[in-house]
């Protein structure tokens, strides 16, 4: 299968929902993204027709196909890579309905921060269903650390830790940027950041290991690995600071005396269990006189 992605945006004239017994639909898990994250769409195509949707690039097959539509803040058409990868082969039986991953970065590049807008086509048979369009907003992202090595090839590679916030708290960002061209080595999205103690880039072998505090009193330490693949993580362990492993230990410590106590009450009086005296009558004398 060696059909592309052609990708170019979609005017609301020529826009035809659900026209060839198809239907679509289109989402994003987030609404900003730092520049150079990856901006992965969630596709859902159903066939609702009586015929098989196939596309391949034999006929009669080769004109069905996924086409991505995107413009920019300034309503400008976004032209495709030429690098643009293949789609997989893709059948639906009648009724059937299938999720599909497309990274759009992979189709565009998104350099320019603002608003872009983006819409999912199926065509069959040289017509078109098309998804609702959804945008998102590029943002820069607010660097907070950096780190440079060298690589076995004689080039050099800087390590960067950027923020941004993302449904209501801080996210922090790891980037990996080749200076002299500007290319992106990789990125990943590590999860919340408290910004109260600063991050940690260290390099164990090929590893890079970031630590950073992700809670009030919890810290992450994420191993991640750079590859012709991409980015990619290998092991993330949470652990408490050590005020909070203090305060563990304390409230532990209490816990378990109080159980012991609960286990075995004090004793007076020789050893006797201590009981508190009843309380007195409102006007009487105490009990100890009137035995008197």
């Amino acid at each position: 299968m060696k059909s592309k992605l052609f990708a170019f945006f979609l005017t609301a004239a020529s826009a035809a929902f659900g026209a060839p017994g198809l239907l679509v639909s289109t989402s994003l898990p987030h609404v900003n993204y730092v520049r150079d994250e990856p901006v992965v769409l969630g596709v859902v195509i159903e066939n609702t027709s009586v015929f098989a949707y196939i596309i391949d690039d034999y006929p009669p097959y080769d004109n069905n196909k996924i086409e991505v539509y995107a413009r920019d803040s300034r309503n400008r058409i976004l032209l495709p890579k030429t690098d643009a990868p293949p789609v997989v082969e893709l059948t639906l039986k009648p009724g059937e309905k299938k999720n599909l991953r497309i990274n759009a970065s992979d189709l565009f590049d998104f350099k320019d921060e603002g608003n872009y807008r983006i819409t999912v086509v199926a065509v069959r048979d040289d017509e078109a269903a098309s998804s609702h369009v959804i945008s998102f907003t590029l943002v820069p992202g607010i660097k907070i650390k950096t780190a440079r090595r060298a690589t076995s090839a004689g080039g050099e590679l800087e390590y960067q830790l950027l923020y941004w916030p993302r449904n209501g708290q801080e996210n922090l960002f790891f980037r990996i940027v080749e200076p002299r061209t500007e290319r992106v080595a990789g990125f990943a999205d590590l999860g919340p950041v408290v910004r109260v103690e600063e991050p940690k880039i260290e390099f164990e072998g090929d590893a890079i290991i970031v630590t950073h505090q992700s809670e009030r009193h919890r810290f992450m330490r994420t191993k991640l690995v750079a590859g012709e693949d991409g980015l990619r993580k290998v092991d993330a362990e949470a652990s408490l600071s050590p005020g909070a492993k203090l305060e563990a230990r304390a409230n532990a410590d209490a816990l378990q005396r109080i159980a012991e106590l609960q286990a075995n009450p004090p004793k007076e009086d020789g050893g006797k269990p201590f009981v508190r005296p009843p309380k007195t009558p409102p006007g009487q004398p105490p009990a100890e006189t009137r035995r008197k």
